[in-house]
């Protein structure tokens, strides 16, 4: 079953859920906010290859991002490059299991500060001792993967909007927040976690719709049990009026998926969401 085959579902009646600061976001430090206002003061670069060049039919994507950022935005690559393993001594990082289109999502968060918003455009400029200047709020340097020589010198990653995030239709594409969020909680980004999770809110609510059942699966099968956008997606179908939704689907919804919708609705779910389902 291809995770992008379908559209994500509406829902019967009006959108019932409003979450003005969502339950599910996780504490995170405000360090990046601070660092990224000093980004022309950076100097470190570390490298990031994404993607397996085992089949040796596709290299492997490389990015060369500012160390100050990685660090301070995720443990993962904290002690990767501050330690005394391989990474740490040459400052590259091999991600072999990671698609290069998801985690340009997280290169343009890690710089932006924001999923879809544009940053300031700001005037590059050269470092006092004739170094060449830190890519500007936004942009990251990228390598050729078959060269390693950089594209143009300094290439600008590709705005994001939020239409990047909706179909044709204008239905969201809950299979690449979900993507992006399995990053993002593999390399112990709570900040752009937390940011997934109201965008999702946030769609949801303005489109009456729910993730697809094909969207259950990657919830189920790449992301951890306890994740907070488990709790998010089962709130979404537990306080919209997805009975007939779930019953009519052409789509398999994943087993473990009912099964807990069922149970918050028996159990969890309070007598607001009951009233919305037949049982």
């Amino acid at each position: 079953m291809s995770e992008r085959s379908s559209v994500p579902s509406p829902v019967d009646g009006l959108a019932t859920i409003t979450p003005q600061r969502s339950p599910f976001r996780m504490q995170s430090s405000s360090a990046p906010l601070s660092l990224r206002s000093n980004i022309r003061n950076f100097g470190v670069t570390a490298t990031v290859l994404v993607g397996s060049s085992a089949s040796r039919s596709q290299p492997p994507s490389s990015y060369l991002i500012h160390k100050d950022l990685l660090t301070s935005s995720s443990p993962f690559f904290a002690g990767a490059l501050n330690g005394t393993f391989a990474e740490g001594f040459d400052q590259t990082v091999k991600l072999p299991e990671e698609k290069p289109e998801t985690f340009d999502w997280f290169v343009w968060w890690l710089y932006s500060g924001s999923l879809t918003t544009p940053a300031p455009a700001t005037a590059s400029c050269a470092a006092s001792d004739g170094a060449p200047a830190p890519p500007p709020v936004g942009s990251a340097l990228m390598l050729s993967p078959t060269t390693g020589l950089p594209i143009n010198k300094l290439s600008t990653l590709s705005e994001h909007t939020d239409g990047e995030l909706r179909n044709a239709a204008g239905s969201p594409k809950y299979f690449l927040l979900l993507d992006l969020y399995a990053l993002a909680d593999r390399l112990c980004v709570q900040a752009l976690g937390n940011e997934i999770i109201d965008t999702m809110a946030r769609l949801s609510e303005a489109t009456n719709s729910v993730p697809t059942p094909s969207d259950t699966f990657i919830l189920y099968e790449q992301i951890r049990e306890s994740a907070a956008v488990r709790a998010l997606v089962l709130d979404l179908f537990a306080y919209k009026k997805t009975d007939k939704l779930l019953e009519s689907h052409r789509d398999e919804w994943h087993p473990r998926f009912l099964r807990e919708l069922v149970v918050k609705l028996k159990r969890g779910g309070g007598a607001e969401s009951l009233d919305r389902h037949a049982l």
